[in-house]
């Protein structure tokens, strides 16, 4: 699926090669580094497919998570051991997990760290998207 696209952010043209799409999940390279965005809905067509990059496309990384939400403090809210980029999500809501099922990938340090669930219950909500950026101890998700 290895695409280019040359990419105008100001007044600099970068050239990115298209490695990977998942849902609006975009995996790409640059001069030898790997980053992922999340396509803006004004980015994707209804269709799913990626538009042309071309003079003046921008790419939007993930907002900043909704920290309110976030550090409210409950026993069912799962938080992050460390802070890093969320890589995967591994779970969706309604999902039934049982203690040690991996919840998501955090990649820290060029390091992909999985978080178990520590213990069993139902994925009630999930506070992070892939590409999102986490402090230490923002919540993950929610277990009851």
């Amino acid at each position: 699926m290895a695409c280019s696209y040359s990419i105008q952010l100001g007044k600099k043209t970068i050239r990115a090669t298209l490695i990977e799409r998942s849902g609006s999940c975009i995996t790409f390279e640059v001069e030898g580094q790997r980053h992922s965005v999340v396509v803006t809905p004004e980015l994707s067509s209804p269709t799913g497919a990626i538009p042309s990059a071309t003079s003046s496309t921008s790419l939007a990384t993930n907002p900043p998570p909704n920290r309110a939400a976030q550090s409210s403090f409950s026993p069912d809210k799962i938080a992050t051991p460390l802070p890093g980029l969320v890589a995967a999500v591994l779970v969706a809501v309604g999902q039934q997990v049982e203690a040690g099922t991996p919840l998501a990938v955090i990649e820290a340090m060029k390091m992909e760290n999985t978080v178990p669930a520590p213990r069993s219950g139902i994925i009630k909500e999930i506070y992070v998207a892939v590409g999102q950026e986490l402090a230490l101890g923002d919540a993950l998700v929610r277990i009851e």
